[in-house]
């Protein structure tokens, strides 16, 4: 999904992906047709806020990696760079899927990433009902 929304002097790019497991090495580092499009979304917008469950994490697998590079090189940062979202029974690491990739000119906006440890009571079906654990962003423009 993609949304534009008109921005300062430009766009506002939203994108939300779910990337099934399995499709993260076709999708993200050999898929000529999807990189191509979304780089030009991310290069024509000012401001783009990409985010959802990528399934993909560094400690996992290595082939995950080039998601993550192919992510930078189009110039999106990872907020959750330092964090973990998620903890699977079956793993002994944190497994993080679920991620938000922001582009923002240069000091134009200052994010703070925010994971929810503990759920707050509107969204505590979240528990019952998926195995993630929210997360958000919260942007300041200055």
């Amino acid at each position: 999904m993609c949304l534009d929304f008109p921005f300062s002097n430009g766009k506002m790019t939203v994108i939300n992906i779910y990337a099934c497991p399995a499709s993260i090495p076709k999708l993200f580092c050999k898929n000529v047709e999807f990189r191509k499009a979304l780089k030009e979304k991310v290069e024509e917008s000012e401001f783009v806020v990409l985010g959802g469950d990528l399934n993909i994490n560094l400690e996992y697998c290595d082939e995950h990696k080039c998601a993550f590079d192919y992510l930078k090189d189009i110039g999106l940062i990872n907020c959750f760079d330092a964090y973990s979202t998620k903890k699977e029974s079956w793993t002994k690491f944190p497994w993080q899927n679920d991620y938000i990739f922001i582009k923002t000119l240069k000091n134009a906006a200052k994010f703070r990433p925010r994971i929810y440890n503990e759920i707050p009571g509107s969204i505590a079906f979240v528990k019952e009902w998926s195995d993630h654990v929210p997360v958000e962003v919260i942007i300041d423009f200055d």
